[in-house]
């Protein structure tokens, strides 16, 4: 386990032939707890060819195949994603993020304001908050199965049934299964370093005020972004602009098609 200011981060990239697609600033996609580049493939490939733009699908660190390094906190993953916008010298980016990430693109919104030129935050708010309970569940059900090794994804898939009821979060978790040399499935993440990082993403540490063009995504029936937590929005975001969609926390799962075209809408004006 490396220790250290910044990683370097895994990353897929969609990018157009020629120069037409370095006109507008690049769009970083950034995941939330437990997920990947991966998960955002489709939603990347769709926006990329309908808006003509560069995007950066990122593995945050600890994630996908990205390092394994401690702290697991939001100022470490911010100090990554400036380290990768610096890397690829990106003069200007927009920040995409759900849930952890969000968190880490309001960082570094709120660290590299120069940079950014547009946030969409999908279901996240910049508040100290209790980290859902839900969440800590999921992980520790996902380690109880990456302990037991099984030998293929059936076997993993009816030990995560009894933990995890919901189809969908099962495949999700799954996912961080990755087959080893001896032939079983092991874990890609190093899971007890996040499960005792929980508490840091309850955690807000940056301060300031962005001032650029916002938006927030949320599931209206997640807390997340409730509306008592609106006012919280509005003092660090003055600009942001709130939609609020049928559905719950993986709101960008759940509305899929109208979190797209929220987003493309957003892209196309910003």
């Amino acid at each position: 386990m490396n220790i250290s200011s910044s990683v370097q981060l895994s990353f897929t990239k969609y990018a157009l032939k020629g120069c037409s697609a370095s006109i507008k600033p690049s769009v970083l996609v950034l995941h939330g707890f437990l997920g990947s580049k991966s998960n955002w493939h489709t939603f990347c490939r769709v926006l990329h060819e309908r808006t003509q733009r560069t995007f950066f699908a990122l593995d945050l660190r600890n994630h996908g195949r990205s390092p394994h390094a401690e702290p697991h906190d939001y100022r470490s993953m911010t100090s990554d994603v400036i380290a990768f916008v610096e890397q690829h010298r990106l003069s200007s980016v927009v920040l995409l993020g759900h849930s952890m990430g969000a968190k880490v693109s309001m960082g570094v919104a709120l660290t590299l304001p120069t940079c950014v030129a547009g946030l969409i935050l999908v279901d996240n708010a910049p508040v100290l908050a209790d980290v859902d309970e839900n969440i800590r569940t999921s992980a520790c059900a996902l380690l109880r199965v990456a302990s037991a090794q099984p030998l293929d994804r059936r076997s993993a898939t009816e030990m995560l049934k009894n933990m995890v009821p919901d189809e969908s979060l099962r495949a999700f978790l799954l996912s961080n299964l990755v087959r080893g040399s001896d032939g079983r499935l092991h874990a890609r993440l190093p899971l007890p370093l996040l499960i005792r990082s929980l508490p840091a993403l309850g955690d807000f540490p940056f301060n300031g005020v962005f001032s650029g063009p916002t938006l927030f995504i949320r599931g209206r029936y997640s807390n997340y972004v409730s509306d008592a937590r609106l006012s919280d929005v509005y003092r660090v975001f003055p600009f942001a602009n709130i939609v609020t969609l049928d559905g719950g926390h993986w709101i960008h799962v759940e509305q899929f098609e109208h979190v797209l075209s929220s987003v493309e809408d957003f892209l196309q004006t910003n």
